[in-house]
């Protein structure tokens, strides 16, 4: 069964119940939850259940959502919301401990891949040769 973005946005509304909704609709919640699945389905790794899938875009979804927010309301007031750069942070955090498990790619703590890390991983080379057995 495919998970539904659309019956997603209450999650990640209720994760971050204090941004007013004039701040943040639907439609940007939306959008912030098709980055996030897009994001999630490139790193994850395939057999991650569509369960844990799901959390995986509602925490990086609500991440993504409130960085939308602090960014129209510094616009907006002239200022970041007090604890913006403490909510941020969280927020990040609880996004990066949902991936890392299922993640094919080393991540920061910015939640951008590792590509130091990545390039000097050990990998395993496979290739193909012709056959010694007769059939």
């Amino acid at each position: 069964m495919a998970i539904q973005m659309s019956r997603l946005v209450p999650l990640v509304r209720s994760a971050i119940s204090d941004v007013p909704a004039d701040f943040l609709t639907n439609t940007q919640i939306t959008n912030e939850l098709n980055k996030s699945k897009a994001f999630c389905d490139l790193i994850c790794v395939s057999t991650t259940s569509e369960s844990y899938l799901q959390n995986c875009y509602v925490v990086v979804a609500t991440y993504y959502s409130y960085l939308n927010y602090t960014a129209l309301s510094e616009r907006n007031l002239g200022t970041l919301p007090p604890t913006a750069a403490v909510r941020l942070k969280a927020l990040r955090e609880l996004a990066a401990s949902f991936l890392q498990p299922v993640s094919n790619y080393p991540l920061n703590s910015d939640l951008t891949i590792d590509s130091e890390s990545y390039k000097t991983s050990m990998t395993a080379s496979i290739h193909f040769t012709p056959s010694v057995i007769e059939e």
